[in-house]
This record gives C-alpha cells, sequence and structure tokens, in this order.
C-alpha cells in the first residue's frame, strides 16, 4: 500500500503543462505514492491519449475518467475514494511541485503530529518564468486566527491525513472555493493544521480571464463559507445544504444584472486605488467608493477589519 495518494483533476491543461506538472511528482525524492488522475473533460479526445501514454509511464498513476464534468469536487473526492494511502496530496494540474516536497511534507505532518500541513509557494506566469512574488508564512495560531476571514492555505501545497477529510464528508459541491469550506470545517473540528516555512510548490498565474458574474458568485460564495463558520461558533452546527446555499445566492442576487455590474464598478474602483500616480486623499475616495457601490465588498471590508484585528489578539 502506497503511503500518500497524489490527487489532480485534469480539464484544460496545456500539453506541456500537464507533463511539467506529472514530471514533478514523478521526480519526487519520496517515491512511495500513487498519482490519481482525473479526467473532467472526457469530450477532449487529446487528453485521453496523453492520460494514457502517462498511465503506460509510470505504474504509479492511475487514470479515471468522468462521464462528463463535474468539477474539481466531485471529482476530488471520487480520487479520494478508491485512494489507497493514509495520507492525500492534493496537486493541479498546471503547477509544479518542488523535488523535495512530499519528503518534507510527510516528515513534518508526523514529526509534528499534525492533520495538515501547507507550504509556502512563488508564482510562475503561464510560460513558466518565475515571477517575484512568494506567499508568506503564517504560524499554526495566525491561521487559527486568520483562517476564518481569510483563505490563506494554498490549495495544491496540502498534505493532509486521508481520515480527516473522510471524517468532515470531503469537498462540498461548491462551484469555486471548495478547499476554503473543507479548511474552515477542519477548523471547527479542531484538527492541527500548520505550515511549512519552505516554499515547495511552483504555482501558475494567468492573465484575468474569470467574467465578472464568476467573480460575483465567487465573492459571494466566500462570504457564505464565513457564515456558515460563524453559524458553527453560534450554534455548534454550520447549517449547509445545497438548498440553503442556493437560497443565500438568490436571496444576494447573484444573477441580478445590476449587481453584478455594481459589483464589477467596485472591482474597478479598487483596482484604480491602488494606482501609485494618486494622492492619499484620492486613494481614500476611491476605497470609500468601493465600500458604497458593492454590499460584497462592504461584507469584504468587515471581514478585513475582524482580520486585522485578530492580528492583536
Amino acid at each position: 500500500m502506497p503511503k500518500i495518494s497524489v490527487l489532480t483533476s485534469v480539464y484544460n491543461e496545456s500539453e506541456k503543462e500537464l507533463l511539467d506538472c506529472v514530471d514533478s511528482i514523478l521526480q519526487q525524492t519520496f517515491s512511495d505514492f500513487e498519482f490519481i488522475l482525473v479526467n473532467d473533460n472526457p469530450v477532449r479526445e487529446e487528453l485521453d491519449q496523453m492520460l494514457a501514454d502517462l498511465s503506460r509511464k509510470d505504474r504509479r498513476i492511475k487514470v479515471l475518467k468522468n462521464p462528463k464534468n463535474y468539477g474539481l469536487a466531485w471529482s476530488m473526492n471520487r480520487a479520494a475514494a478508491i485512494s489507497r494511502s493514509p495520507y492525500l496530496a492534493r496537486m493541479d494540474a498546471d503547477d509544479i511541485s518542488e523535488p523535495n516536497r512530499l519528503e518534507e511534507e510527510l516528515k513534518f505532518l508526523i514529526n509534528n503530529n499534525c492533520d495538515l500541513v501547507c507550504t509556502r509557494y512563488k508564482t510562475i506566469n503561464e510560460q513558466g518564468r518565475i515571477l517575484q512574488k512568494e506567499s508568506p508564512f503564517y504560524t499554526k495560531e495566525q491561521i487559527m486566527a486568520f483562517l476564518p476571514y481569510r483563505n490563506i492555505i494554498h490549495h495544491p501545497t496540502v498534505l493532509m491525513k486521508k481520515s480527516i477529510f473522510h471524517a468532515v464528508g470531503g469537498y462540498r459541491i461548491y462551484p469555486c472555493a471548495q478547499d476554503y469550506d473543507l479548511w474552515l470545517r477542519f477548523l471547527e473540528t479542531g484538527y492541527q493544521i500548520e505550515m511549512l516555512p519552505q516554499i515547495l510548490l511552483q504555482y501558475r498565474v494567468r492573465k484575468a480571464s474569470t467574467t465578472g458574474q464568476r467573480r460575483y458568485l465567487q465573492a459571494l460564495t466566500l462570504n457564505y463559507m464565513r457564515k456558515l463558520y460563524k453559524n458553527w461558533k453560534k450554534y455548534g452546527k454550520d447549517g449547509y445544504s445545497p438548498e440553503n446555499y442556493a437560497s443565500y445566492l438568490k436571496r444576494n442576487g447573484a444573477e441580478d444584472p445590476k449587481k453584478q455590474a455594481a459589483f464589477r464598478k467596485a472591482s474597478l474602483y479598487l483596482l484604480d486605488s491602488q494606482n501609485p500616480i494618486h494622492t492619499p486623499v484620492k486613494k481614500i475616495l476611491l476605497k470609500l467608493r468601493v465600500f458604497l457601490s458593492s454590499g460584497v465588498y462592504r461584507k469584504n471590508f468587515i471581514y478585513k477589519i475582524q482580520h486585522k484585528l485578530s492580528t492583536f489578539r
């Protein structure tokens, strides 16, 4: 039985991106793993061939094919259900793991008796060029304090015990931010989460392509997840159901063109407020327009204040 199951969903990644990702896992210094690749784009014929070739390349690779595009959460639940290992590692199909990632994560998780470990990462662009941005390090105490207000755990850096994943029911089927909901439920249950100070992943960033409607949905979903966590703190249960989530989106106008437009306008104000040519007064006025333009941003502002206050605890 392998020690770690690496779970990856494949959709629209290029052949080079996928090969770079797979090679970075196959060349790990820790070799006792299985690598489960889920084809979540079954109509893409060339992807079938790529994955078949990869499975012949290394016996540790196992390929699953979804009957249709089910999304990341469903695909990862399916992969976790057939995994044979006590530990699950996440990996995105267009990212690159450093050669010692799995070895360092497993050693840290066992030696520190924690349930989930994540790491820092550096960013690369679509061509694979390393960018300047590196993610910050957070202590265990900071993770516990900050996570209810902001997702500071990068999904494809995670190694966790499979037992805790199944104990909370795996990923809920959200259209986005499925990982943040999972981390909050781990936090609710009292599982130990820590971060390695090393940079063990190259995270690929792309030119903004998300539609305004999609960004608004993401913002609403994040606020809904924070609301669930507050419910759990107050009542001992979060009250989630697919129907409850759908009702929340409807109440907050997820498909309302006017609210989507207001959110887009607020996003542009926020972007403009970061322009270095503006005076401090101009930047403040632009941020005030952000606050006044969109209810989602008003809630986000409150969460940011709470996040700042948590740093002084």
